[in-house]
């Protein structure tokens, strides 16, 4: 009891350094001034990585000496004190949080009532929704989830621990060979298995019983429509000329699943009107804008390539090159609001987007993802057109940015999706603001 007193002591001790540093920070946000963001945010991740360190030790690893560090930090109301005693209240809240899920033992549910509420099945239903998944392919998932926990009593929350997992394979597997014996048609049973591992993000049943199918790293990785709306609604509060090259920029690598640096070197050729309706349908219109752009290969070669953008939002992208310190600055002001959105709204970032996008940093290469993605799904997985769209010199290449497993592929196929990058009343939005 008191080593919990003396932890809510420290952290309210911790919060004026915490309020301030963030008061600061969003106040940067706001002017636009995304370099000293930046060197504020450098710094606390140097002081996560080695809180005992001095000021020679941050000043040396940010390239500064010891004075400039210091005056830097002066210039924006700040001092190396607050930013240190900011991180070590989050480190503290942090860790307050895993002591205190760790001491809820979940018990298993008394009904499905019950089950549904439960957090953790809560959370993956969102997912589930969030990529579009049908409603009865949701509730085949969670049937047979919750028809594990009532059958062997266990936690839904179980399947969040690692060591608990291991039992659970062990339990499945023999309840599968067991209906095997006494020949019960069981394929059907795995497949949903499989599918629910992958939401689950666990490994409820061994590999030697899942159907090997490649998977590129990251594969899942993608920026959905209702994410887009918030990065929109997030990037209009800046109000500064790098956020409107961000935005027409995300606009830009949307429709035409580029590398970031196409926006250096793209040139527009022309315009072409596509009679090929169920194309058109895709897009909502039918005339289109010829981009061409120049882009490094995997093996470092560099293509040419033609893409096409829908006309009427050809005047929502950037209008000239960018030079390589305005792509610098639209790199950081998404990375900027992507962690914040990542926070505020977690329930639009899968696994693989999360780690992609926060941890591996490529918030500009998401763009290439979700592309893929989105374009896979509106043509019925017609991966040579895709290819040609996005520019992938093999269609084949197309499964490590955007690949289904079979049910899913099936589930998705049934539906009818779009090639959009937001809605109309967000695109009258964006006009305005780029008007402004």
């Amino acid at each position: 009891m008191n080593s919990k007193t003396n932890s809510n002591s420290k952290i309210e001790e911790l919060r004026p350094y915490w309020e301030k540093t963030q008061r600061i920070k969003e106040e940067l946000r706001t002017r636009g001034e995304m370099e000293k963001l930046g060197f504020v945010e450098e710094l606390e991740k140097l002081i996560r990585r080695k809180p005992s360190g001095s000021a020679e030790d941050y000043a040396e690893s940010l390239g500064l000496g010891r004075a400039t560090l210091f005056w830097r930090l002066k210039q924006m109301g700040l001092s190396l004190e607050d930013v240190r005693k900011s991180v070590f209240y989050e480190v503290e809240v942090e860790t307050q949080k895993k002591i205190k899920k760790r001491e809820v033992k979940a018990l298993p549910p008394k009904d499905k009532q019950e089950f549904l509420q439960r957090e953790i099945v809560q959370e993956t239903i969102k997912k589930m929704r969030t990529a579009n998944v049908s409603e009865s392919h949701i509730e085949n998932m969670i049937s047979v989830w919750y028809d594990i926990c009532k059958k062997f009593k266990i936690a839904p929350e179980d399947f969040a621990d690692n060591e608990k997992v291991e039992e659970i394979k062990s339990v499945i597997v023999e309840y599968i060979n067991k209906q095997k014996e006494e020949g019960k048609e069981i394929r059907s049973y795995i497949a949903l298995l499989q599918t629910l591992a992958k939401w689950l993000e666990k490994p409820i049943i061994p590999s030697y019983i899942e159907q090997q199918e490649y998977r590129g790293k990251y594969q899942s990785a993608e920026l959905p429509l209702p994410l887009r709306e918030l990065m929109v609604e997030e990037i209009m509060k800046y109000d500064s000329e790098i956020a409107k090259l961000a935005l027409r920029s995300w606009i830009f690598l949307y429709y035409t699943g580029s590398r970031a640096e196409s926006l250096t070197n793209f040139s527009i050729e022309g315009e072409f009107k596509v009679s090929w309706r169920e194309f058109a349908e895709v897009y909502g219109e039918n005339e289109f804008v010829i981009i061409k752009t120049l882009e490094k290969g995997k093996k470092g070669q560099k293509f040419t390539w033609r893409k096409l953008i829908p006309k009427s939002w050809s005047k929502l992208i950037p209008q000239r090159n960018l030079t390589p310190k305005e792509l610098q600055k639209v790199r950081q002001i998404t990375r900027t609001i992507l962690e914040k959105l990542a926070q505020k709204y977690p329930q639009f970032f899968n696994y693989d987007t999360l780690k992609y996008v926060i941890d591996k940093k490529k918030t500009m290469h998401v763009w290439r993802h979700t592309f893929a993605r989105e374009a896979l799904r509106s043509f019925k997985w017609n991966r040579y057109l895709v290819s040609k769209l996005g520019g992938w010199i093999k269609d084949s290449n197309l499964q490590i940015y955007g690949d289904y497993d079979l049910l899913s592929l099936i589930q998705v196929s049934t539906e009818k999706h779009k090639i959009e990058f937001c809605s109309e009343k967000c695109k009258e939005r964006i006009e305005s603001f780029l008007k402004s």
